[in-house]
């Protein structure tokens, strides 16, 4: 071990004795109430009137232990590579793709050389605590990191009677059909080690359906496994150890093992971790304990059930491999993980996934659910934490108010740029459709009765800390007009009434709005008064954009359940579209990020990427947007010598360099040469219009250094290396995920570059139009002839009319679209009645013209600014005392 490497590792140590000891110093608060997890499960109670939930073990026997930058490898790997989750797999298509057959060669676990450094390893240590009870540190795929955590497992004496009480259960098939999960915890406790929980008479007899297996013990008490019951499925909490795959394990023969068609002997088992964001596909290496949730469904309780949970199942595997982002370009995860457990056949010695999927017989997808365990509390408990009388008694006494608000912001911005990314900077486009906030898991530390320490964890909160669960409903558009559908969501979910969008503007009210009107404040001082008030501007100043009014809910009063709190605007309309709520988040972003920062709060990027515009707002490819990634990383990367030719750039205007870069790099593939068009500086545009010619530009192309081209183009072979997801060939979710948007994307713009010859402001409006305007109603949809005979009236006037531009700006074609709209040309060119129908259908959204439609400009947000936090990943700016200060 380094010399460094110790220091940091025992530092890390201290620091988190020091966190211990004042975790233990703070009594009746919210310490003891666990954080719901994968489950729907019901909402938590009020902060000062914690849910008794004594018999689960408290969140300090689930403390985690982060593993600092310094303990990366010598060769600058990540903790996951050698030591935490092994056996990297060589083969390409298996990391692509996800193999169809599990591929056992060459698969081998990574072995050091000799006479290399041995990398840090954190001790898996198990320790006997009072009662019996174990105490076992395991690892953690936490949203941002991988760490190791203290696990409380419970007193393990009851496993033993827990698995022979649930192998009675075998007989009439009650395991299998309804307690698969427990029954795995039984069967294969030398792989899946679950919590064991002691249960109250109180709760055992308010909850006996939750406990499907349980055990007496001494004093009265009962015990079961640590569990979690929704509508369709039970989840257990635990860990999964992964045996050498020499080991060969007797099962026997049961009513378990028949249905699964499992062998009485187990050989060659492996652990599989699919991936997800920044981590690929890899071999968990033997020894190797990883926190974990198993999930099972009820057979045979609900028609619907079975559709559900391969729904689930299939979604979560195919999300294992989608191309997130965040607004730095890094690699995001917005969804749990997954793990599956293989075994050798032994009649054919191929590799088989244990629990096979009877029903459809995937290669890879197994009937119970292993997923990475998410510790922190739900989006609701942290709602409910900020509007406690509790914190406010606190602020009365203190007047942190801005402390507190900035909390707030902080915790909607993140929202902001997490619905953004998963709906839009994808390989394919999302809708959760059932976003309700307790489906909003928030990794925090555990909330205490230090407030201030709540608020500053709650405002250095990243958006890499944050997953999305419960996604049996997620939608998927299949082609460009499918963007334009009515209650997508009810597609999929007939109960489903709100949209992704809809979700987020109740969270904004119920942050913003409502609890500034209602505080229960005694004595207000003046800095609570311009808090308050600072609050309430920024919600009527939101409300006021066209496009977030238009995918908002109007509160109709005080109930108990969100959905009857509340009621889509326009309801004739049958609820918003994919592209109304892409358009409504991007348009509320812009302001909200722009306000945020007046009140002194450092983001580190804007909350609507430059990814979810190139794909949701103008609709161009995959490919497009991730070319768009490259560019702006690689500059980023290479500012010093390119800020003097690149000034601050809107999307729009990044949407052509990385337009004229895709063609650049088409007619040039052979070379480093590498083109874009960037907008003119102030004292070129006034040269241009001084000069003789007749027809100029907005932009000027210039030529990037070699360098900088060649690690564009590596990074583009990168991302087409992984532009095949498991969707596309291995598993086919039930959500029939298709690329056909991306291709038609494609085949657009090519058309309109190299048949048309249009410049690329224009193929950037001409793509938009194809994916804006079709597939409404056929009263306002667009025909090809009409779209095409609009770009060439707007290219022809750009050119011949005042502003003299054969590649105009979006502020010019805006100008120039007002120009055609007031003379009359576009209902010429529509026609009376299609013009007509679309005036109709701007009032929808408050508008009453056609390029109010069509133009969305973002008037706060640029790229390659100075402005944003660079040292945001380290929360080091947010956090210290110096940047919460009074404005």
């Amino acid at each position: 071990m380094k010399l460094s490497q110790l220091v940091f590792f025992l530092l890390g140590i201290f620091l988190e004795l020091v966190d211990r000891n004042d975790a233990i110093k703070v009594k009746g608060g919210i310490t003891q109430e666990r954080g719901r997890m994968l489950s729907r499960g019901r909402r938590a109670a009020s902060p000062q009137g914690s849910i008794n939930r004594g018999t689960l073990p408290s969140r300090n026997a689930y403390q985690q232990h982060l593993l600092e930058d310094s303990m990366l490898g010598s060769d600058g790997s990540d903790f996951i590579s050698d030591v935490t989750i092994g056996g990297i797999i060589q083969d390409k298509k298996i990391i692509s793709k996800a193999p169809s057959r599990l591929k056992t060669k060459p698969v081998f676990a990574r072995v050091q050389p000799e006479g290399a450094t041995t990398k840090l390893q954190v001790t898996q240590n198990v320790s006997q605590r009072r009662g019996g009870k174990i105490s076992s540190v395991v690892r953690s795929i936490s949203p941002r990191r991988i760490s190791v955590i203290d696990l409380n497992m419970g007193p393990q004496e009851m496993v033993g009677a827990l698995s022979q009480e649930a192998r009675k259960l075998e007989d009439d098939k009650t395991g299998v059909n309804k307690g698969s999960a427990e029954l795995a915890c039984g069967r294969y406790n030398f792989m899946f080690h679950c919590e064991v929980v002691e249960i109250s008479k109180e709760m055992f007899e308010k909850k006996k359906d939750k406990y499907l297996y349980t055990v007496s013990g001494s004093k009265d008490k009962r015990y079961a496994w640590n569990t979690a019951q929704g509508t369709y499925g039970r989840v257990v909490f635990g860990y999964i150890e992964v045996p050498t795959v020499d080991q060969r394990f007797k099962t026997g023969h049961s009513h378990f093992s028949e249905f699964y068609k499992l062998p009485e002997t187990l050989t060659g088992v492996k652990v599989l971790f699919h991936g997800g964001g920044k981590y690929p596909a890899k071999y968990l290496l033997p020894g190797m304990k990883v926190s974990v949730a198993i999930k099972s469904y009820f057979r045979g309780l609900f028609k619907i059930g079975r559709i559900v949970w391969n729904r689930e199942r299939e979604i979560l595997y195919s999300l294992s491999k989608e191309f997130w982002t965040d607004g730095h370009g890094g690699p995001l995860t917005h969804t749990p993980t997954v793990f599956s457990v293989h075994y050798q056949d032994p009649i054919t010695n191929k590799q088989r996934v244990l629990f096979e999927d009877q029903e459809n017989k995937r290669a890879l997808v197994s009937e119970l659910l292993i997923m990475e365990r998410i510790t922190g509390q739900t989006f609701f408990e942290v709602l409910v934490y900020l509007q406690d009388v509790k914190i406010f008694e606190w602020l009365e006494k203190t007047n942190a108010w801005e402390l507190w608000n900035k909390a707030i912001y902080k915790l909607q911005w993140t929202l902001n740029h997490l619905l953004q990314s998963f709906m839009a900077t994808g390989y394919i486009l999302y809708m959760h459709c059932d976003l309700n906030r307790s489906n909003i898991l928030l990794s925090i530390p555990p909330l205490t009765m230090d407030h201030r320490r709540n608020l500053l964890n709650i405002i250095s909160m990243e958006p890499w800390d944050v997953r999305l669960i419960d996604l049996s409903f997620v939608w998927v558009p299949s082609a460009l007009k499918s963007r334009n559908t009515h209650s997508i969501c009810s597609q999929v979910n007939k109960a489903a009434i709100f949209s992704d969008a809809n979700y987020l503007y109740i969270c904004i009210i119920e942050l913003l709005k409502t609890p500034q009107r209602d505080l229960p404040i005694s004595k207000p001082t003046p800095l609570y008064k311009a808090v308050r008030a600072k609050a309430l501007e920024l919600w009527e100043k939101i409300d006021s954009i066209n496009e977030w009014w238009s995918v908002g809910v109007n509160f109709i009063g005080r109930n108990s359940s969100t959905h009857t709190r509340y009621k889509i605007r326009k309801p004739e309309l049958g609820g918003n579209t994919f592209n109304e709520c892409i358009e409504g988040i991007m348009m509320m972003s812009d302001v909200f990020d722009n306000e945020a920062k007046k009140l002194g709060i450092k983001l580190p990027f804007h909350s609507f990427s430059p990814e979810a515009y190139l794909r949701g707002y103008l609709h161009l490819s995959f490919r497009i947007s991730r070319l768009g990634l490259c560019l702006r990383t690689k500059i980023t990367e290479n500012w010093s010598s390119l800020q003097s030719v690149i000034l601050p750039t809107s999307y729009f205007d990044f949407s052509v360099m990385v337009l004229s870069l895709d063609e650049s790099i088409t007619s040039n593939k052979d070379s480093n040469i590498c083109r874009i068009k960037v907008p003119k500086s102030e004292r070129q545009m006034i040269e241009t219009h001084s000069s003789n010619n007749q027809s100029g530009s907005h932009y000027i192309e210039i030529t990037l250094p070699n360098k900088v081209c060649q690690e564009i183009k590596s990074c583009m072979a990168e991302v087409e290396a992984m532009k095949s997801i498991p969707g596309d060939e291995v598993i086919k979710p039930a959500i029939s995920v298709v690329t056909a948007e991306n291709h038609e994307s494609e085949r657009i713009l090519q058309e309109l570059r190299i048949e048309k010859r249009f410049p690329e402001s224009i193929q950037v409006l001409g793509v938009r139009l194809f994916g804006r305007f079709q597939g409404i109603n056929s009263n306002v949809d667009l025909n090809k002839e009409q779209i095409l005979s609009f770009l060439a009236q707007l290219s022809l006037s750009a050119q011949t009319g005042r502003f003299k531009s054969k590649n105009p700006s979006e502020s010019s074609l805006l100008s120039i679209c007002n120009e055609l709209e007031s003379n009359g040309t576009l209902k010429s060119i529509f026609g009376a009645q299609k013009y007509a129908s679309m005036v109709s259908y701007a009032s929808n959204y408050r508008l009453n013209k056609f390029c109010q439609l069509l133009f969305k400009q973002l008037r706060n947000t640029l790229l390659f600014s100075n402005h944003l936090d660079p040292n945001f990943r380290s929360g080091s700016t947010l956090t210290s005392k110096t940047a919460i200060v009074r404005k």
